[in-house]
């Protein structure tokens, strides 16, 4: 019983973290997108 909660707790903790992960390469590109274009841009 005690694998399964721990298991779980894990498979959480790994989701969220994938989903933080995701979410700043998101606003990484699109910052790093934007220093692009403005370099193009000159």
């Amino acid at each position: 019983m005690k694998n399964i909660i721990l298991s779980s707790v894990f498979a959480i903790l790994f989701l969220a973290l994938m989903h933080s992960a995701f979410i700043l390469l998101k606003h990484n590109n699109s910052k790093i997108i934007k220093l692009i274009r403005n370099e193009f841009l000159k």
